[in-house]
């Protein structure tokens, strides 16, 4: 994570935590389309697995919010209604976007932001020698962090005269449009949709319809190549990502913005794209890590994949 070093950082931090939508990368509904997306691209064996590990973390808390591997996509963001905020670094990477003349006075990267928290999680996922618990938290924030490091602002801050210690990822930057009032950071977390009423969980039929409804448009639209669809590389994710903030996201936009309908268009169209893609890559990664298991637990057995829940 890229960090300005002023004095004023301890003030940003404490702003940082006042934002409620700070790091939550699509909301709930995003995240749940992202696992469902990557649920239809998985093996029916890896599913029967993925199941299992998401049973024991519901029924270990308990949270009866995440029945299923789909609804567990947003726990890591549940987790901060406990005022568990301590993992916050987890959901972002700051990739620094300097415009204009502005010059920083230093620039210092912290070691754990999404980036390498993603390849954390996936060798944890990898061991067969780690409890079920374990391997059922990596899961569900893996399946969510798939999600946040696709939303460009989730791996971008930018700097500027206006921005000296930077905007937190466009949490600092206002912007109205069709009558909506939000920061920039929160209308593509909402897939530029807007302020939006989020479904309740555990979702009910009409509810999970709708995410299924969702997920079907999205990949009738988007086609992607199988190379795009395979690219599971945090760090090259995350690059595709500051590309996108600075080509699309922040494109003509400064603070008390009113987009104009062309801006709406693109951001629609990028942020579900990226949605989309995230939730192939995600099936990519985890075909990757249980087939690997798979192969690893050949001649004896990984008692954590056939468990039953608790």
């Amino acid at each position: 994570m890229m960090r300005f070093v002023s004095p004023l950082c301890p003030l940003l931090l404490i702003v940082a935590s006042l934002l409620p939508l700070h790091a939550s990368g699509w909301w709930g509904f995003g995240h749940m389309v992202v696992a469902e997306i990557a649920r239809r691209n998985l093996d029916e064996k890896i599913m029967r697995t993925l199941e299992n590990y998401t049973q024991h973390l519901s029924m270990s808390g308990p949270f009866p919010e995440i029945p299923d591997f789909v609804q567990s996509a947003c726990w890591p963001d549940d987790l901060k209604g406990y005022n568990l905020r301590v993992m916050n670094g987890w959901h972002f990477t700051d990739n620094i976007y300097i415009r204009g003349n502005f010059t920083p006075e230093n620039i210092t990267k912290q070691k754990s932001n999404v980036v390498s928290v993603i390849d954390s999680l996936s060798n944890t996922l990898k061991r067969t020698d780690t409890p079920i618990y374990v391997r059922s938290f990596a899961l569900a924030h893996l399946v969510h962090y798939y999600g946040d490091i696709h939303q460009p602002l989730h791996t971008t801050s930018m700097m500027s005269n206006d921005f000296p210690h930077g905007d937190l990822g466009g949490n600092l930057i206002r912007v109205s449009f069709r009558g909506h009032h939000m920061n920039l950071h929160a209308l593509w977390d909402s897939i530029c949709q807007g302020e939006q009423k989020q479904l309740k969980r555990p979702l009910s039929p009409e509810s999970y319809a709708k995410v299924i409804s969702f997920a079907d448009r999205l990949v009738a639209t988007y086609n992607f190549s199988r190379e795009e669809k395979e690219l599971t590389s945090p760090a090259a994710i995350s690059k595709e990502g500051y590309a996108l903030a600075k080509a699309v996201a922040y494109k003509n936009v400064e603070d008390n913005t009113i987009l104009n309908e062309s801006y709406i268009e693109n951001c629609v169209k990028t942020a579900e794209e990226r949605v989309t893609l995230a939730g192939y890559r995600l099936a990519t990664q985890l075909t990757k890590i249980f087939k690997r298991k798979r192969k690893s637990s050949k001649g004896h057995r990984d008692d954590s994949i056939y468990a039953s829940p608790l």
